[in-house]
């Protein structure tokens, strides 16, 4: 026999391979495998929450789905007994008119069917034996699914329970991070309310404040319009006292800006001994 081409070959392999596996096998196969990765592609512990979320409604649906299939195969199966002798009866009634028509002949004309004395099957005969053959196919598919419900139930319930257990895992990962997110928020806005409420605190400070006539940080006079710097920075948790608030001249005070003590005079290469005098000198913290 000649070889056939490699083309032909490929395809009749992939057959093959599809034939044996079954399309059932196959299925439920492929679906489990789909499952797992979906199940694997996310981590509960570094994914953000909008993933976390997406995958939660993702989840969330699933379960729903597999629910719903799981529900109709049990309602199949309570019904599935009187379906089964319903089906039986059928297919009974379908044999024995197979059987009947399949006895019907007729002389087959000709010169040799006269001679022979042979005998064939009508047309109509045949058409109606193809008709009964196709509905008897189809009955017995219909049982052979209905005989194997138990078995569907059983998956799907499988099915479910790893449905139910992910989406589980997915939710509590989720209030995890919403309640980290809430709190994160209300630090936030408590540390905001703090250094509002210490700069509030630093107005009345202020105004009680001693006016050196130099700037404890450059050594220069004040100025016309100095301002009052909080040492230690309030966005830092500097606090509005007396010993964390002394008057600077403007050029220090915007150069400082946010920065500690230490911060301003590492960026700008000060006298961090001269500074530190000075403010001793006022009795400042340092």
């Amino acid at each position: 026999m000649a070889a056939l081409p490699s083309s032909t070959r490929g395809r009749a392999s992939s057959w093959h391979s599809t034939c044996r596996r079954g399309p059932l096998k196959r299925g439920i196969g492929h679906h489990a495998m789909a499952y797992k990765r979906r199940k694997r592609s996310v981590d509960l512990r570094r994914a953000s929450l909008p993933t976390l979320e997406k995958h939660l409604a993702q989840a969330q649906e699933r379960a729903s789905s597999v629910a719903t299939s799981l529900a109709k195969s049990r309602e199949e199966a309570r019904l599935a007994p009187s379906q089964l002798k319903e089906l039986q009866a059928k297919l009974a009634a379908v044999d024995i008119a197979l059987s009947q028509l399949r006895t019907v002949r007729q002389p087959k004309g000709g010169l040799i069917g006269n001679l022979f004395g042979l005998t064939e099957q009508p047309a109509t005969v045949k058409s109606q034996i193809s008709t009964l053959e196709l509905q008897r196919s189809s009955l017995q598919y219909r049982q052979s699914q209905l005989q194997r419900l138990g078995t569907a139930i059983q998956s799907w319930e499988a099915s479910y329970e790893k449905a139910r257990s992910w989406l589980s895992k997915l939710e509590e990962a989720v209030s995890r991070r919403r309640r980290k997110k809430d709190s994160l928020i209300e630090l936030r806005a408590a540390v905001a309310l703090s250094a509002l409420e210490t700069r509030h605190v630093g107005a009345t400070v202020r105004r009680r404040l001693n006016r050196q006539p130099w700037c404890p940080y450059c050594g220069n006079p004040l100025g016309s319009d100095p301002h009052a710097d909080h040492i230690y920075p309030v966005s830092k948790g500097g606090r509005s006292v007396p010993k964390n608030m002394v008057y600077v001249c403007a050029q220090c005070n915007s150069m400082k800006r946010n920065l500690t003590l230490a911060g301003f005079i590492r960026k700008f290469s000060l006298d961090r001994i001269a500074i530190e005098a000075r403010l001793e000198q006022l009795n400042k913290e340092v």
